[in-house]
């Protein structure tokens, strides 16, 4: 039997449960526990990363599309509880489970002393932390679904949280509507696939996408499920939900619409991954929304004054642009094409950036009393303390949203722009894509220079350090967790700003040390990021030349010197040579050989396979 075959169910079982379950019993302790609360609630998130981290320690990644752990629950509706420990999963897990921690201590910061506020969030926002694990890890279509609606209910609790807000209670229910249509969506097109091809798993998809009828329900399905993802992750034309939910407290903007619940509809179209080169309407169907939704955020974000709303529609904005990656993904070479493995390592990059936006917004409205751009002018001038860290880590994370130089945002843009490029060698209209990224990046860049001159500006405005009118449930706190206003922002920014990020040093290195030993290790650590499952049917079919077209030298878009080089090495400069211990599912460098092209490309591995973005 397989090694993963023999893991215990109730391992992942329970990390899935652990955030909800530890947000009850941070609801029932007795008495005034505004200490304790979120301490008992934040070990939930961190139970599920020990959990999966000796689940990975013991039993690996699923690499070949096998689910790790199944449970019988109504056989005769072909309905199970069965999990898929894969790459894709474990890499939005880690993240849910990560910036989860983060938040929950925030949370204790921003609502205060209200101990009644944190018997009420804290649980809701373990409801939804689950929800989300359960979708990432999912193997049954069905039990995807269902964790689905949990998050979107869960997020109809978190947006309408202030009940005495009507405007909150109005924007709750347009999100629970378009996010609920878009989960009756996801239903019918599961429904439709199973009915239609007997494949209830997402193991099931992977294996057997290269015999499925391209026509007919089966494409009809996967529109289907593809517009619950447009709907989830605020794709147009059914964006306007989520700059409306900005209403919610900040640790709920900063948890749900900038690290894991948008990001569900990403994650759903990575899982569909394997049927992109069977459907041919996928790459213009999903390239189209993902780009226009890419300029109209940008473009709307610019017309904003309140930070959290700027911030909603930038996240709008990569949310097309990260589905757009995926549709070229599909235009080019599938499961190996640079574009996929792009998608991945800028999911990561804009939870780390924006989680901390979003962060900060919430502690200036707390300290400084305002969130609204004209009521910020010069506030640098006249703060101290908190409001002053606050304002560096916006400063920063607002760099890295701009992709300035040093950050892995200026790297990922690179990349991105280098794979529109070779997309639009076979498909011309893919130029269309890079115009749009341009347009955004540009109103980034422009979104940045507007906080940094009215932060630093001279002029009448508020007192540094002043309470709101108006408090959130009990107002700021007065005591030593007020420094959680900043820090867990100050802990995720640092990685979006990193030392020797810039094309042009990466570049001399990997100049200097060949090409051939980062690319191995970009492939040796791929399926950790991205699973690694051999495609079947055409979609493996090599080149003429017997080179398989991710092994092809691509190089970065100028004016980046060009080394002959594939345009991820610049990542590989950041990663270990070899994979962790506890991920023996990935080969090491003696179990994939390689050899050097005399044009400075990597021929494949011996074995031929390709590694690529859906587990």
């Amino acid at each position: 039997m397989c090694p993963v075959m023999m893991a215990s169910p109730t391992l992942v079982l329970l990390a899935v449960g652990a955030p909800v379950l530890a947000g009850l019993a941070s609801m029932v302790l007795p008495g005034r526990r505004t200490l304790a609360r979120p301490l008992v609630a934040a070990a939930g998130p961190v139970l599920a990363l020990v959990l999966l981290a000796v689940h990975l320690q013991r039993h690996g990644l699923s690499t070949d599309g096998t689910p790790t752990d199944s449970l019988a629950w109504v056989p005769s509706l072909h309905l199970d509880v069965s999990f898929l420990v894969d790459g894709l999963g474990t890499f939005f897990a880690l993240l849910i489970a990560g910036v989860g921690v983060l938040v929950v201590l925030y949370s204790r910061a921003f609502f205060g002393p209200d101990d009644t506020a944190l018997a009420r969030f804290l649980p809701t926002l373990g409801f939804f932390t689950t929800a989300m694990l359960g979708i990432v890890l999912a193997d049954h279509l069905l039990l995807t679904v269902l964790f689905w609606e949990m998050t979107s209910i869960s997020s109809f609790l978190l947006i309408g949280w202030d009940r005495d807000d009507p405007e909150a209670g109005r924007r709750a229910l347009q999100a629970f509507a378009t996010t609920g249509l878009g989960g009756l969506s996801l239903l019918g097109g599961v429904l439709l696939l199973g009915g239609t091809t007997d494949l209830w798993r997402w193991s099931e998809v992977i294996g057997g996408a290269a015999t499925l009828d391209p026509s007919g329900a089966v494409a009809a399905s996967f529109v289907m499920m593809f517009a619950g993802a447009a709907a989830k992750s605020a794709q147009w034309p059914l964006h306007d939900w989520l700059p409306g939910a900005m209403r919610a407290p900040t640790p709920v903007s900063a948890y749900l619409h900038s690290a894991t619940m948008v990001k569900a509809g990403v994650f759903l179209v990575g899982r569909m991954l394997p049927v992109f080169g069977v459907l041919a309407a996928w790459v213009p169907l999903v390239t189209a929304i993902g780009a226009t939704t890419m300029i109209l955020g940008a473009v709307l974000a610019l017309r904003q004054h309140d930070l959290k709303r700027i911030f909603a529609y930038t996240t709008v904005s990569q949310l097309g642009l990260l589905v757009a990656a995926y549709g070229m993904g599909g235009a080019t070479t599938g499961h190996g094409d640079p574009a996929i493995d792009w998608d991945l390592t800028q999911i990561a990059n804009h939870a780390l950036y924006k989680a901390p936006l979003f962060l900060v917004a919430g502690a200036l409205g707390v300290l400084a009393g305002a969130r609204r751009i004209p009521d910020l002018f010069g506030l640098w001038h006249r703060s101290r303390g908190g409001t002053r860290a606050s304002l560096v880590v916006l400063l920063l994370a607002g760099y890295a949203l701009a992709g300035g130089p040093g950050t892995i945002s200026f790297v990922a843009k690179e990349l991105f722009f280098d794979s529109v490029r070779h997309a639009a060698d076979g498909r011309p209209a893919l130029a269309l894509v890079g115009a749009a990224g341009v347009v955004a990046a540009a109103c980034n860049v422009a979104i940045f220079v507007r906080l940094a001159t009215t932060i630093f500006g001279r002029g009448p405005g508020l007192q540094p350090d002043r309470a709101p009118s108006a408090p959130v449930s009990g107002g700021p706190t007065t005591d030593h967790w007020s420094i959680l206003l900043w820090v867990p922002a100050a802990l995720l920014v640092p990685s979006s700003v990193r030392r020797r990020a810039s094309p042009s040093g990466l570049e001399r290195r990997s100049a200097s040390a060949g090409s051939e030993p980062a690319c191995r290790s970009v492939r040796r650590w791929a399926p950790l990021a991205v699973g690694a499952v051999p495609p079947p049917g055409p979609t493996a079919a090599p080149f003429g030349d017997g080179h398989r077209r991710w092994d092809r030298p691509r190089t970065l878009a100028p004016p980046a010197r060009r080394v002959g080089r594939p345009p991820w090495q610049p990542l590989a400069s950041h990663l270990p040579e070899h994979p962790p211990r506890w991920a023996p599912g990935i080969p090491r460098s003696s179990d994939r050989p390689s050899s050097p092209l005399p044009d400075g490309g990597v021929r494949g591995p011996a074995t031929g396979d390709r590694l690529g973005g859906v587990g």
